[in-house]
């Protein structure tokens, strides 16, 4: 924990050592930016650890509260932003098929049931946000072009993920 607050954590995930942070602001983090560089960054070329240029990415939660106000609409329209906008996930954001593919690379299947839940959620005005992302994952979600259809991490593995209650995960990012 630096003096201003903010935290960070190291912790093992498969393949990388991930780092969690104290949800902040981009002007939090920017005051403590030259500490966390040599603190994270700088430690971690000390003991040898480097940034893959390809495994790793980073993963981003955004707050359902927070960053969209709880409103329903704005959070079905992000989601079908980027969903509309495979190309950020398939070089803009990064390039990893197998940590966060894009709806685009999950098949015509994907492609209809995200369609329906979209009609279901517009025809439906008491369909809350829980339910839409639940929905999504796990009816848009029964593919993943490196995952068995019997393996649970299909609905995590995807360029979004909707499994924690409270955040919308981006995890088809390039590592920094």
């Amino acid at each position: 924990t630096l003096p201003s607050g903010y935290w960070f954590a190291f912790t093992e995930d498969s393949w990388v050592i991930e780092i969690k942070a104290k949800p902040s602001t981009l002007a939090e983090i920017k005051a403590d930016a030259d500490l966390l560089q040599q603190m994270i960054l700088g430690g971690a070329q000390k003991v040898g650890a480097f940034v893959h240029r390809r495994v790793g990415g980073g993963h981003i939660h955004l707050d359902l509260a927070s960053h969209f106000n709880n409103d329903r609409l704005l959070v079905r329209n992000f989601v079908v932003d980027l969903m509309n906008g495979p190309e950020l996930f398939m070089g803009g954001f990064g390039l990893d098929f197998l940590n966060g593919p894009p709806l685009a690379l999950l098949g015509k299947d994907a492609i209809e049931a995200f369609e329906k839940l979209l009609a279901e959620f517009d025809s439906r005005p008491e369909m809350t946000i829980r339910e839409f992302l639940n929905k999504m994952g796990e009816k848009v979600y029964q593919y993943h072009p490196h995952k068995t259809p019997k393996d649970n991490t299909r609905m995590k593995m995807q360029a979004l993920s909707f499994m924690t209650d409270d955040t919308i995960e981006i995890r088809a990012l390039r590592p920094q």
